[in-house]
């Protein structure tokens, strides 16, 4: 017989807990119906409705199948652009109410690994979505928005509301400055490839090699020092963290825990298609989204924070902190194995708004205490900073170059023509669209000297000659060769076509999304040389022709840039029809 101990059953049986009440042991059956039957928790329907019909946002869920049918109907750019921009808020809402319920159920670790998890899932969502789309600032600027939303405007109401009501208000103060600690270091993280990017963008070369390696080595470190964190938030020194817990009035749970977790997993499904129908239209309304960047990013981070009146300020600070020192660093690395090239070096702008922001928080809430005072304070420069992202001066070329198309339907039997309407290149496909080995002809104007006939005159400039099978062949400047030798594939996914520019011998990549095709130089500074636009009709932006835009710098190239976008805008026309039977 085994020597008894501390831990010893009072009982052989084990089926007491020695004051005499008998408890009959369950099998795993029993106990997993038991848990789905919520046994000793609100019931299934009342913990959903508690989840869709709890809140006044959740109305905004009626844009949940407006967007969906706004981009699978390829309604206008700016409305497909509003509803998922909408949509995607009382979905947020939804994301943090589920971790939240869930997380009153599990213990102290698990549910601190839910919310650093779960909790950031709308960031982590849209940012995978923009960036497998390649649009690094959108990642960028959403997350820095995000950040400072929590930081300044949420912080800032309720440090303001809390000294309405009450005079002063306190909260644990090693705690905070631990997490104000952290969220410094992942501040100064930025600020370090900003500084080498200063320091050496004028040495030959790229710089993107360097920004990459310090990036990806930074990110891999703030996961770890993040990962640390968690260790002594949820382990060493918990106690510093609940403490101030203790005292307030214990919450109720409106949901059981299946119906939470069933509830978290829809809500993270139906936040990932919501996230990625804009990244579809960025492309195409870059008009508004060149000016309005950070500006979104703030709007998307202040509907992402969860509100629980008890935990505010200690959530919205942990929120910003999450976010610089865990979704960024993911991201990062994200990119890394998915061959797309995001780094911690931000505009300076931003980097020193951000810095900013640290600063003042870290003065605020080093004395544990707040006031209406400071939380003005904080929401002061959260507009300040608002007002000067709307006004920030557009960093892109001013003085570019516009060829519209006729014929936005058939790039390959269209006129393009300058700003006046005269014509400049045309294509023309002749014979039956089901032609095995059709051509386009593409042909540029030529200087008409006779007053007698004002019509104009092309001289042949390339042909194309389309296969289905082999590879289509180009004739350009005397000599044809495959397409697949003059445009080779580029990308992780071969998803993009390169080129080296005749004459001028630089390297260039076509980078083709579903709504749009955008020319950068593939030299590591992925300068914007030109950009293809769609047709837009217009709802909520002004209306605008289809058009090839050239940027200051590569005016000298617009012959070789206009056939190659005929070539790969044919190519993202084909993607876009097939998306969309597959949609259907």
């Amino acid at each position: 017989m085994s020597t008894p101990s501390d831990r010893t059953p009072l009982l052989e049986s084990g089926t007491s807990n020695g004051n005499g009440l008998y408890t009959e042991p369950r099998s795993f059956t029993q106990r997993t119906v038991a848990l789905l039957k919520a046994d000793g928790e609100p019931g299934w329907l009342e913990s959903y409705r508690y989840f869709w019909l709890g809140a006044w946002v959740n109305v905004l869920l009626v844009f949940v199948p407006l967007s969906f049918v706004a981009h699978h109907l390829n309604w206008d750019a700016a409305l497909r652009f509003s509803f998922s921009f909408i949509a995607i808020m009382p979905l947020a809402k939804l994301l943090g109410e589920a971790t939240e319920q869930m997380s009153m159920k599990l213990g102290q670790t698990l549910s601190g690994l839910l919310n650093a998890s779960f909790g950031n899932a709308v960031e982590i969502i849209v940012g995978v979505a923009a960036l497998m789309q390649d649009e690094i600032r959108i990642v960028q600027t959403s997350m820095l928005g995000s950040i400072l939303s929590n930081l300044l405007l949420v912080l800032g109401c309720s440090f303001f509301a809390g000294g309405i009501k009450f005079k002063e208000s306190n909260f644990q103060v090693t705690a905070a400055q631990a997490s104000s600690s952290l969220m410094t270091l992942a501040c100064l993280t930025l600020v370090i490839p900003a500084a080498y990017n200063s320091s050496f963008k004028d040495a030959p070369g790229s710089t993107l090699d360097g920004l990459l390696v310090i990036s990806r080595g930074t990110a891999l470190l703030l996961l770890g020092v993040y990962v640390a964190y968690l260790f002594f938030q949820l382990k060493t020194h918990n106690y510093l963290f609940v403490a101030e817990q203790e005292a307030e009035e214990e919450e109720r749970a409106h949901m059981s825990v299946v119906a939470a977790g069933s509830a978290l997993l829809i809500v993270t499904v139906i936040t990932s298609f919501c996230a990625d129908y804009p990244e579809h239209v960025t492309s195409v309304w870059m008009a508004m989204k060149n000016k309005m960047e950070l500006t979104i990013g703030i709007c998307v981070g202040s509907s992402i924070v969860r509100t629980t009146s008890s935990q505010l300020i200690s959530c919205s600070h942990s929120h910003a902190q999450q976010i610089a020192s865990f979704v960024i660093p993911l991201l990062v690395i994200v990119g890394w194995a998915t061959g797309h090239e995001l780094t911690l070096f931000f505009a300076d702008f931003e980097t020193i708004v951000l810095f900013v922001s640290v600063l003042l928080v870290n003065l605020l809430v080093q004395d544990g205490k707040s006031n209406y005072m400071e939380g003005l304070m904080l929401i002061t420069l959260y507009i300040v900073i608002a007002i000067a992202s709307i006004y920030e001066r557009d960093s892109r070329p001013t003085s570019e170059m516009n060829i519209y198309l006729t014929n936005h339907t058939n790039v390959q039997s269209t006129t393009f023509t300058n700003e006046s309407g005269q014509a400049l290149y045309k294509a023309e496909t002749p014979g039956s669209i089901l032609k095995r080995h059709r051509k386009t002809i593409i042909s540029k104007v030529v200087p008409n000297e006779s007053l007698d006939d004002m019509t104009d005159r092309y001289a042949e400039l390339a042909t194309i000659e389309w296969h289905n099978i082999t590879p289509s062949l180009l004739t350009y400047d005397g000599v044809t060769r495959s397409m697949k030798e003059f445009m080779p594939y580029r990308g992780v996914l071969a998803e993009d076509r390169g080129f080296t520019a005749p004459g001028d011998g630089r390297a260039f990549r076509w980078k083709i999304g579903l709504s749009a095709c955008t020319l950068i130089l593939d030299d590591g500074s992925k300068t914007l040389a030109a950009e293809g636009h769609r047709n837009h009709i217009g709802f909520l932006s002004k209306p605008r022709q289809a058009r090839l835009t050239i940027f200051p710098g590569f005016e000298h190239l617009v012959d070789v840039i206009l056939i190659t976008y005929v070539y790969v805008e044919k190519l993202r026309q084909e993607r876009e029809q097939s998306a969309a039977a597959a949609a259907s």
